[in-house]
């Protein structure tokens, strides 16, 4: 939700504490007056608030902040989108929401039609990559939203701590599909990429390593399979997975 003001509505929030309980997740942007004061929907306790970060993964100099620290950063300064007429560069709280947004409906699609809003929000508050001072605080709450972590965590409930290491582009670990004994962002390319060929009958060279279950597709069961194997990386250091290709279990 791009919008806002620092007045509380009973009505307003009802109506979202209506449409969380009928299996909607409600995202909000923070606001923009860099500031700690209450604003609203953000700050109705049925909602998952989003605060902005640039570049550098510092606080947008704008963003609003919450002493609560139970909310999440995104992208917010910059950000090339859609407006009237074509594109804009835009810089806001709300552009960082639409990041959350978007990463919270591949995480219903993902977990199908019984997953409920605790469990996304928990995925993305659980895997959130850690920012400013350790563990949750006001001005980074949980931390940058992690897509393929949440993704993980909805699966496999849960990522042992030396599986989310800030490394290689700061998202974590995963198999070794690339064989360079190291385990990086390009395994998630290569899984997406594989995951997005239709088909891998007939032992397709193309969907090696991907389609586990045999099925003929690369679909979201073998995500599911994916994100086991990540979870099975044993390196302390949390870079690689020994001895050079993953754990299989």
């Amino acid at each position: 939700m791009s919008l806002g003001s620092y007045s509380y509505s009973q009505s307003e929030y009802e109506a979202l504490q209506n449409a969380n309980d009928a299996g909607a997740l409600v995202v909000a942007a923070a606001g923009d007056s860099n500031t700690s004061q209450p604003y609203y929907p953000a700050d109705y306790h049925c909602v998952l608030t989003v605060t902005a970060i640039d570049i550098n993964n510092f606080k947008a100099a704008f963003s609003n902040y919450s002493p609560k620290a139970d909310h999440v950063a995104a992208p917010g300064v910059d950000v090339r989108s859609t407006a009237p007429g074509g594109y804009e560069t835009r810089s806001s709280t709300d552009m960082a929401c639409a990041h959350v947004s978007g990463l919270a409906a591949l995480l219903f699609a993902a977990g199908g039609p019984d997953t409920t809003p605790k469990q996304v929000q928990k995925a993305i508050q659980q895997t959130a990559l850690d920012l400013g001072s350790p563990g949750p605080d006001s001005i980074y709450g949980n931390g940058l939203v992690n897509a393929p972590g949440a993704l993980a965590y909805l699966f496999a409930d849960g990522i042992p701590a030396n599986c989310i290491e800030v490394h290689d582009f700061g998202y974590g670990l995963l198999p070794d599909l690339d064989n360079d004994c190291y385990v990086s962002f390009k395994d998630l390319k290569i899984f997406a990429a594989q995951w997005l060929n239709d088909d891998c009958s007939d032992a397709n060279q193309w969907c090696n390593g991907t389609n586990f279950d045999a099925s003929g597709t690369v679909a979201f069961p073998n995500f599911a399979e994916f994100a086991q194997k990540w979870l099975n990386c044993n390196d302390p250091e949390g870079i690689n997975c020994a001895p050079c290709t993953p754990n299989w279990p």
